[in-house]
């Protein structure tokens, strides 16, 4: 038997001698006694591949690229027998076995047409209606399923992305497959592809802002959020509301670190005497040296600790002095008040704000306060709040400075924590202050009579 047909190899021989003498396809077949679409499949193979035609052929095996792409020509408008020409098809006839195989890949306006069903009453539609919406929905996570074990694996997982993703993706792989396919897959209209290719490809209108953005993000070491570089960008001259730096602030990945509790805790138990709560949380002032902030903070470097005493001025949060050492000794604390005192001017006597850790309870503290003539204040025990300004400049200096640049010796933390405070208290514009640095504030209320 010829190979892919009913007839035998004399009968198709004798076809084909009839073919060449000019018979048709129907008149062999009548001529022969013979069926007509045996005949008609063998008149096809011989006006392609003429006496070629009676050769016995292999079955041969399509893959699925192969099969899609013939069926998008055809569809296209390029003639079966052309296309099973080029693609050594058995017949023009395969053509349609691959489109009728590939039906469910192609989009809706592309498919096959089918005759339409006869309407059915209402009723009897009624009760189906539910089942047969289960039954599309399964019919379709089958056919989703069967498309991505076929499938390369960038083309299925176009399934589960997001638009702009799918968009990515399409415009990516559109030139090793067929585009119809891969909007198929991604479930992209072809309007919707067109669109968002067009919209990721047009200029960038924000890309000063951004660049300015990221200028001011760099400019304070990444310790500025989305208001500080909001005041930066105003005094630059920029016209922009907070809502859109912090939109784009995230679309740039900026983002300030987020604060940590402290953990060192300078209380030893009821050492010494304790001072009355003065202050009471009023951090505000009008006049300098009114009102001042102390307390400990614990740094860690390698094996080592290293421990901060800073003393803050309330008036603009100007830090006043700042000593370090390898011990929250009460001698190096003192040290810090003395440098401290040794800046005040004639009749300026301060309050002096702190907890109540051992260092403040100790007589040494106590008689220097006294001896210069300073207030003493305590915070109630257990009560961070009470001394909120000094817990928020430590928590802004770990944050903005030692987090992100981690000192490995005492010789860096030292350069890095002089340079921190020179540009704590010269350029880092603070809210309190109406975003100016506390340089700027005490220039700006000094000129004001």
């Amino acid at each position: 038997m010829y190979s892919g047909s009913t007839l035998s190899h004399s009968d198709a021989a004798s076809a084909a001698e009839l073919f060449e003498q000019g018979f048709s396809a129907k008149s062999v077949a009548i001529s022969l006694d013979l069926a007509s679409n045996p005949v008609q499949m063998l008149y096809q193979r011989w006006q392609l591949r003429g006496s070629g035609a009676l050769v016995t052929r292999d079955r041969r095996q399509y893959d699925f690229e192969t099969k899609l792409e013939i069926v998008l020509r055809h569809i296209k408008g390029v003639p079966g027998r052309v296309l099973a020409e080029e693609f050594d098809l058995p017949s023009p006839s395969t053509v349609a076995q691959h489109r009728r195989q590939l039906d469910e890949y192609l989009p809706a306006r592309r498919r096959r047409r089918v005759a339409p069903k006869k309407a059915r009453p209402a009723a009897d539609r009624s009760w189906e209606s539910s089942a047969g919406e289960r039954h599309r929905d399964t019919a379709q996570g089958e056919r989703t399923a069967s498309r991505r074990g076929r499938l390369p694996g960038k083309i299925a997982s176009l399934e589960v992305t997001g638009t702009t993703l799918k968009v990515r993706a399409v415009d990516a792989l559109k030139a090793q497959h067929p585009l119809p396919l891969l909007l198929q897959i991604a479930e992209l209209a072809r309007s919707t592809f067109y669109d968002h290719r067009r919209r990721l490809n047009r200029v960038d209108t924000q890309a000063d802002l951004k660049e300015a953005i990221r200028g001011a993000f760099t400019g304070a070491n990444g310790a500025y959020g989305h208001r500080r570089i909001l005041a930066v960008l105003i005094r630059q001259g920029w016209r922009v509301s907070k809502k859109t730096v912090l939109k784009l602030m995230r679309a740039l990945g900026l983002q300030c670190p987020v604060r940590r509790r402290k953990r060192y805790n300078s209380f030893r138990g009821e050492i010494g005497e304790a001072a009355d709560n003065v202050l009471s949380r009023q951090f505000a002032t009008e006049v300098k040296h009114t009102k001042w902030a102390t307390d400990v903070t614990e740094f860690k470097i390698g094996s080592s600790r290293v421990y901060l005493s800073p003393i803050l001025d309330l008036y603009d949060n100007r830090v006043i002095s700042a000593t370090a050492g390898p011990s929250p000794s009460v001698k190096m604390i003192t040290d810090g008040l003395r440098t401290a005192i040794g800046s005040l001017q004639p009749g300026e006597k301060p309050l002096v704000h702190s907890d109540q850790g051992f260092q403040y309870r100790h007589t040494l503290w106590q008689n220097t306060l006294r001896k210069a003539g300073l207030t003493q204040s305590m915070s109630r025990k257990g009560t961070c709040l009470d001394n909120a300004v000094i817990e928020g400049f430590f928590s802004h200096l770990k944050e903005e400075w030692f987090r992100i640049q981690q000192p490995e010796t005492i010789d860096e933390f030292q350069a890095g924590l002089t340079e921190y405070l020179r540009w704590w208290n010269t350029t880092r514009i603070q809210q309190r202050l109406g975003y100016l640095s506390p340089d700027e504030y005490r220039a700006q209320t000094s000129a004001v009579p």
